[in-house]
């Protein structure tokens, strides 16, 4: 069950990876496809994810998506990450910012 503060730290992450990217939050949540927003919203969605305690379910009611979207996208940010050391450098910076915020 999402409570409060549940939705208040997803949201929270949400602006934060809005903000790194420049993307208006209602952009990252809309249902666009083009690189420049889907990489910035799965990026949210694998840090929802791992920084929080909220199931893939949940967090596809977070995200307005399926909770197979939100698998898909841990999946493709943990793959990227794996091969790619500046874009794992890129997403660690973020989660970076969201831990001092805290």
């Amino acid at each position: 069950m999402l409570t409060p503060r549940d939705i208040a730290a997803v949201r929270a992450i949400q602006a934060s990876v809005a903000e790194a990217f420049c993307v208006p939050l209602a952009l990252l949540m809309s249902r666009v496809r083009r690189p420049e927003i889907a990489v910035p919203r799965q990026i949210a969605m694998y840090l929802a994810y791992s920084e929080t305690t909220r199931s893939l379910p949940e967090l596809g009611v977070l995200f307005e998506r399926d909770h197979t979207t939100v698998l898909h996208a841990l999946k493709a940010v943990g793959a990227r990450i794996k091969r790619d050391p500046s874009f794992a450098e890129l997403v660690g910076n973020v989660a970076a910012g969201l831990r001092r915020a805290a």
